[in-house]
């Protein structure tokens, strides 16, 4: 697992020392988990099936897309699955693009209407370029064969991002390699698959030095506002451009400035704020070690909070590789992944944020995965890797994370945990566990609400541990309430054969070693 904080070059970060107990607590809500107790297959096909993206299909199911390697080069496939947990279209998935050479999923929006739209990075021409497809609720994909082209200028396009335009088209961003440095253009697709803006795309920004690591989030008016670091200066900074319907730029000229505080500003991540702005969270080094910032910027792009942003975590031993969802009516609610431990020892922490900036938990956040370590089944989970984050529909979140269970060789394990409106964990203090299979598990993905249930969809590697076999799988699982006292050990069943065993395995010893003594 890689150190945000050698990723980002973060020096001097004084260790603190702190020992690291074992967890227990009662969850303080009830829940179920409806489908088969570790998860769901959604595709089981030969080769590989990898990291996978998710939306609703706004009928209590979810449209799951992935890239697959069954054909010996990497092509795009997608899955339906219902409410039930009933695959809708083709065993092991639809076939969205297998063109030439290699396709990369990147990101998937629904369509409204029960379909969805995918976008992927193709590498079918001389360079990488960005392809869509949009695929209706019966599974019949409904654009070109093998995906409408929408960018294939030259130089590199890639690590596209996507937002629904509200009227079954989408607003689709990506970084861009046409000039020397690297550039973020957009397009907008209708629902017929004709791109709308200019031809391979309009420049949100292509100011000197580099910008990348964009994000994207609908303006609750057919646009959009895009949010990017941008290497102009002479630190890394961020930006934002706010993008209508019809493709003109609104704000100043390649960007507004977000925060170009000292030191670097990083890897920014955007919601809505449901009035037409939106609010950006971003991994910030203007102190001794790596911290969370976030900022408000409304309709006509003006910043609405302290000059820089607001410090939403500045514990030590850094904070980085933030997620971000709306806070229900209003706000947002913020995870990362958290040093203040031990080092290599990363939690994840979560805090709100109301449209004033007002911070609603605990100063620096409150922990989702649990203080200290804990044990998954008989392995102790000593480091997490926020992978998603969800609202909840109740102003609090879901948030999925990949769990290092600390046993040779290596296991990671998909975690999920609810928090809610008033910064409590609802569920078992390390959260619910999704396979208990002793294979890895990882790239966990949300969707769903409250109604219907929350979805979660993983790359699997229970069949072949090596990684030559992974395959994806899903589970659903219902909030029941509030004062239930359900925990992972009564809601997965099975889990009591691995509590007996290793009772069995405890007596066994204790036993031979009283023989031994008698013995001696």
């Amino acid at each position: 697992m890689i150190s945000i904080i050698s990723n980002y070059n973060i020096s001097d970060i004084t260790l603190q020392k702190e020992s690291i107990r074992y967890e227990k607590e009662t969850p303080q809500a009830a829940y179920s988990i409806n489908w088969s107790p570790n998860g769901k297959a959604i595709t089981t096909a030969e080769g590989y099936q990898r990291e996978p993206e998710i939306c609703n299909d706004g009928a209590g199911g979810t449209i799951i897309t992935w890239t697959d390697g069954r054909s010996g080069s990497d092509d795009i496939y997608a899955q339906r699955i219902d409410a039930s947990g009933n695959t809708l279209w083709m065993d092991n998935g639809t076939v969205i693009c297998n063109a030439t050479d290699d396709q990369w999923v990147y990101e998937i929006c629904s369509d409204n209407v029960g379909g969805a739209i995918i976008i992927w990075e193709d590498n079918r021409g001389p360079d990488k370029d960005v392809y869509a497809q949009r695929i209706d609720a019966s599974g019949n994909t409904l654009w070109m064969d093998n995906g409408t082209v929408i960018c294939n200028a030259t130089g590199g396009q890639m690590a596209p991002t996507i937002c629904s335009d509200n009227v079954g088209g989408a607003i689709i961003t990506w970084e861009d390699d046409r000039e020397p440095d690297r550039d973020v253009y957009a397009q907008r697709i209708d629902a017929s698959g004709n791109t709308l803006w200019m031809d391979n795309g309009t420049v949100i920004c292509n100011a000197t030095g580099d910008q990348g690591n964009h994000d994207i989030c609908i303006d609750e008016m057919g646009g959009a506002i895009i949010t990017w670091d941008d290497n102009r200066g002479p630190d890394r900074d961020v930006y934002a451009q706010r993008i209508d319907a019809s493709g003109n730029t609104l704000w100043m000229d390649n960007g507004t400035v977000i925060c170009n505080a000292t030191g670097g500003q990083m890897a920014p991540k955007i919601c809505s704020d449901n009035v037409g702005g939106a609010i950006i969270t971003w991994d910030d080094s203007r102190g001794d070690n790596l911290d969370i910032y976030a900022q408000r910027i409304d309709a006509s792009g003006n910043t609405l909070w302290m000059d820089n942003g607001m410090g939403i975590c500045t514990e030590s031993n850094g904070q980085g590789l933030s997620e971000i969802c709306s806070g229900g009516t209003g706000g947002a609610i913020i995870a990362w992944l958290d040093f203040r431990h031990i080092m290599d020892y990363e939690t994840i922490y979560a805090q709100k944020i109301d449209n004033n900036g007002d911070v609603k938990w605990t100063i620096d956040g409150i922990s989702v995965s649990g203080d200290s370590a804990y044990y998954i089944g008989s392995s102790i989970a000593w480091s997490h890797w926020l992978e998603d984050i969800h609202s909840d529909g109740s102003g609090g979140a879901i948030i999925t994370w990949q769990a290092d269970a600390g046993t040779f060789p290596p296991m990671d394990y998909v975690q999920v945990q609810r928090i809610d409106s008033s910064g409590k964990r609802k569920w078992s203090s390390g959260g619910i566990r999704l396979s208990l299979f002793m294979e890895d598990q990882g790239n966990p993905r949300i969707s769903g609400n409250a109604t219907n249930g929350f979805i979660i969809t993983w790359d699997d590697y229970r069949s072949d541990w090596d990684g030559t076999q992974d395959d994806i799988y899903a589970q659903r699982i219902t909030i029941e309430g509030d004062d239930g006292s359900d925990s992972i050990l009564e809601a997965i069943p099975g889990y009591s054969l691995f509590v007996l065993l290793g009772i069995v395995c405890m007596i066994t010893i204790i036993l031979a070693k009283k023989r031994w003594k008698l013995t001696k």
